[in-house]
């Protein structure tokens, strides 16, 4: 998940909340883009779980239903 933009960024705030998933950062930073490019790299890693488990989901429902 890219977060460059306002648009990517409303979309990933939004999709975080919606799941119930917080990130931290906890070092200072020394400008913006800093904050996001960490915030984006922790968003992908919680993007990669997510595909993952949703394909496991899938696997289990098809499996269930043969």
């Amino acid at each position: 998940m890219n977060l460059t933009n306002n648009y990517d960024l409303s979309i990933g705030t939004d999709l975080i909340s919606k799941l119930g998933i917080g990130f931290d950062c906890k070092r200072s930073y020394d400008d913006f883009s800093e904050l996001l490019t960490e915030a984006d790299r922790e968003l992908s890693d919680y993007e990669n779980v997510l595909q993952v488990l949703l394909v496991n989901i899938k696997k289990s429902w098809m499996r269930s239903n043969q």
